[in-house]
């Protein structure tokens, strides 16, 4: 997913859902995927890995999604300075290429795997079609019964 598309914001809504019903259950893993056509998408990510390395990635996330329209460099430091990242290491931070570098890595991965667009949604390898509330709580059920839990 990537932090400007409006899609991954509504389906991140979904996801938190599903990881408060499930907490302690479940794992959340994000993987970036900047669209080209999103010009916030990239420091959007890097941001977040930013506040991932202060422990506050959920937070910043959380943050970004609500943020899609306005992701200016202002607006992302104001976010820090809202969740209590120390500034000047977020600042610092946000200029190391290896950062840039990772999420560089998760695209072309992503795009090995033939994603061409955000949001896409795994549950244990599976690729889910219905990303609604709903819909991945039945993927859930799914795996549930198919793990015999």
């Amino acid at each position: 997913a990537e932090f400007q598309c409006p899609y991954c914001g509504k389906a991140g809504e979904s996801v938190d859902r599903v990881m408060k019903e499930y907490e302690g259950k479940v794992k959340m893993v994000f993987r970036d995927f900047p669209l080209s056509f999103h010009d916030r998408a990239i420091p959007a990510a890097v941001a977040a890995n930013c506040a991932g390395e202060q422990g506050k990635y959920w937070e910043m996330g959380t943050g970004l999604f609500k943020l899609q329209d306005s992701l200016s460099a202002a607006t992302i430091t104001a976010l820090a300075k809202e969740i209590g990242l120390d500034i000047e290491r977020f600042e610092r931070d946000r200029l190391s290429p290896v950062l840039v570098m990772m999420i560089t890595e998760d695209l072309d991965e992503g795009q090995r795997l033939g994603i061409d667009r955000t949001p896409v949604l795994y549950l244990n390898g599976r690729k889910l079609a219905d990303k609604s509330w709903e819909g991945i709580l039945q993927a859930v059920h799914r795996e549930k019964l198919r793990q015999g839990l």
